[in-house]
């Protein structure tokens, strides 16, 4: 499977930003081997065909591939994999943050359920932080070719290694405006309480 795909059409955004569709995909990827739509479905407690209609828009984006075949009680069921381990959504125009809000929405509940389900042990292997990184264009390239580095490769379990849920966001943000000089309460005399 290839490591990622870096998405930056803004149709493809919006069909990926449903978090229905981000909910399908990590379902897909949590049962580790591909699967069915009825075995997304069930996990999901959905019906196939809600599901079904989702996995067609995320096979039309090149997410989710045919895997293979089976008979199963008569019938073909069709076995979907993941086409990548990591997908980047990148913006053409960045002014454009509307289709981001589901999208955005969806990874808050996903972060805010792992931070329920965290134990005591558990809590001190982890790290959740917020940080205003001062940043030259090209050092915020290569921080985010490091986090991206790390990640590849460690998404399949393998022997001594745990399950880690990992958000990465690296958001640009708009410079904060100086106040003029003449309002500012020490240039008018006043005390700053």
């Amino acid at each position: 499977m290839p490591k990622s795909i870096t998405i930056t059409n803004e149709a493809d955004i919006k069909l990926l930003s449903d978090p229905y569709r981000i909910r399908i995909l990590d379902t897909f990827k949590s049962f580790g081997r591909s699967a069915t739509v009825k075995q997304v479905a069930d996990r999901l407690g959905d019906t196939s065909a809600k599901v079904t209609f989702h996995v067609k828009k995320l096979i039309g984006l090149g997410l989710l591939t045919l895997d293979h075949t089976e008979m199963v009680n008569g019938i073909v069921a069709k076995f979907y994999q993941l086409e990548y381990e990591t997908i980047h959504v990148e913006p053409q125009d960045a002014s454009r943050t509307v289709e981001f809000r589901p999208m955005l929405d969806t990874l808050l509940r996903m972060l805010q359920q792992d931070l329920r389900d965290l134990s005591g042990s558990q809590a001190q292997h982890s790290l959740l932080s917020h940080e205003t990184l001062y940043l030259t264009d090209e050092q915020a390239l290569a921080y985010r070719e490091a986090m991206t580095a790390l990640a590849q490769g460690s998404h399949e379990p393998r022997e001594g290694a745990r399950p880690y849920a990992a958000y990465h966001a690296l958001l640009l943000k708009q410079e904060a405006t100086a106040e003029p000089e003449s309002t500012h309460p020490k240039n008018q005399g006043g005390n700053v309480r």
